[in-house]
């Protein structure tokens, strides 16, 4: 599923270095032709339950359990499969385990607020989204955005079949800037993962 682009050494040793200098990288066109079938079996799919709290965030997340499209399930195994797992471990150089593969939709209203319990709680881990969202401008709102109490890291736009990598230590935070009414009938979504760092023993 993988773009071969990216597949390649010489590509690969560019990824790792970029990485390692800035410990996140975004890949343009990461799948081949086949994201469409897995978004459109989103966009058809009635398993999205609302998440709403007024302190810390309003999206709508897909309800696996629930969910029995042989689409959407093949793309959500796809990226927990050893394949993904290890074109993820050559870029980022350390051995991983899944801890969690979720499908998020935020649209017109909802938001994600800057929460201390985004820190402390949780240890150092990499965080992977893989980006299936409608063409967006930045007027929409919806930005998400990673900062430390002292400066901002990374601002993450919505970017159609895109994969973002990025490590995150504890320290940082995020939020998502409230999806305003020009946004319309737009949406932003994307699969959330997070992967621990495994420490080999040697």
């Amino acid at each position: 599923m993988i773009n071969k682009a990216y597949l390649g050494d010489e590509l690969q040793k560019e990824m790792q270095d970029f990485f390692n200098e800035n410990v996140f990288l975004q890949l343009n066109e990461f799948l081949d032709k086949e994201h469409n079938t897995f978004r459109k079996a989103l966009l058809t799919s009635t398993n999205f339950k609302k998440v709403y709290n007024p302190l810390l965030e309003s999206k709508s997340v897909l309800n696996l359990k629930e969910e029995f499209s042989i689409d959407i399930l093949r793309f959500v195994e796809y990226f927990k499969s050893k394949e993904f797992i290890a074109f993820l471990e050559d870029v980022v150089e350390f051995s991983l385990q899944v801890r969690d593969v979720s499908i998020v939709s935020y649209e017109q209203k909802d938001f994600k607020l800057l929460s201390d319990l985004d820190t402390g709680a949780q240890e150092d881990y990499l965080e992977i989204i893989y980006d299936l969202s409608d063409t967006w401008n930045e007027s929409y709102g919806g930005i998400q955005t990673y900062t430390t109490k002292e400066e901002e890291i990374l601002h993450l736009e919505p970017q159609h079949n895109t994969l973002t990598i990025l490590y995150k230590p504890e320290e940082v935070m995020k939020y998502l800037k409230y999806i305003n009414s020009r946004s319309k009938d737009k949406k932003i979504l994307r699969v959330e993962m997070k992967f621990d760092i495994v420490e080999v023993e040697n």
